[in-house]
This record gives structure tokens, sequence and C-alpha cells, in this order.
């Protein structure tokens, strides 16, 4: 799986999402609307950067990014 469908972003009742060991190369940019997302596991993908909403992950206590090619964060 290289992408998430734009749609993903509305199941904000989410508390736990593990993503790891695929192929992501970018995340939704209305991710940021999860808002009750306490774990996000996207380790060992190909994310370059992050979305702008990500920052509005106000809830997420556990964050595991390693394996990535994340290169700046979004402004």
């Amino acid at each position: 799986m290289t992408n998430l469908p734009n749609d993903f972003a509305k199941l904000s009742n989410l508390q736990y999402l593990y993503l790891s060991d695929n192929e992501l190369t970018s995340l939704p940019n209305d991710f940021g609307r999860m808002s009750n997302l306490q774990t996000l596991t996207l380790s060992n993908n190909k994310l370059t950067i992050l979305p702008n909403d990500f920052a509005k992950l106000s809830n997420l206590q556990s964050l595991e990014l390693w394996q990535n090619q994340l290169t700046s964060f979004a402004e």
C-alpha cells in the first residue's frame, strides 16, 4: 500500500493505528482530524513529509516514525 484513501481521516474515533511495513509515501492532508488517536505507528514506510494537520493530533501519546525518509515537516 502506498497511499491511504482521502476518507481515511474521517475515522475520528480511532485510537490506535498501526501502519508499519507498508510503502506509504504520504498521508492524507486532513490526517489531523483523527482527534482521538493515541498511538500511531508508521515505521518502515517511505514517508518524506508529514501533513500540516499532523500537529493537531493533540491526544497522541506514542508515535513511531523510524525507517522512513523524512526530510522535513510541513509548515
